[in-house]
Parts: C-alpha cells; structure tokens; sequence
C-alpha cells in the first residue's frame, strides 16, 4: 500500500509541476481520472497533505488550490 501512495503522489507532484499554477484538488482530480477512472477524491488528499508536509508544494488557503515549489 505504502509503494501505491508513493505512486499518486509523483502523479499529483507531477501534475502542479505540469501546470505551472495554482491548481485545485478536483482540478488535479480531473486530470488523473483521463487515465485512472476510478481515482477517488481522498486519494487526491491524501496525496496533497502528504507533499505539503514534506515542503514540495504550497497550499493557498484562499483558494483552496495548490502549487508546486
């Protein structure tokens, strides 16, 4: 389970990395589901809190949206 974690995170890493931008949970959510249908919505969470913790990506309250550092 721990190797499947690692996994959606580079894939959300690597979509704010992608874009550039502020991106929302749902926004990154959208995206993984053109190649993963049944990604869920907390797996997308879980993905973001764990990158905000480890400093790779910044979290714009305001927005709710993300951004790679």
């Amino acid at each position: 389970m721990a190797k499947r974690a690692a996994n959606w995170t580079a894939e959300v890493l690597e979509i704010l990395v992608q874009r550039g931008t502020y991106v929302t949970a749902y926004g990154i959510l959208d995206e993984l589901r053109a190649t993963h249908k049944k990604v869920a919505p907390m797996t997308v969470y879980r993905a973001l809190s764990a990158l905000v913790k480890e400093g790779r990506i910044q979290r714009l309250e305001s927005l709710n949206a993300f951004l790679a550092t």
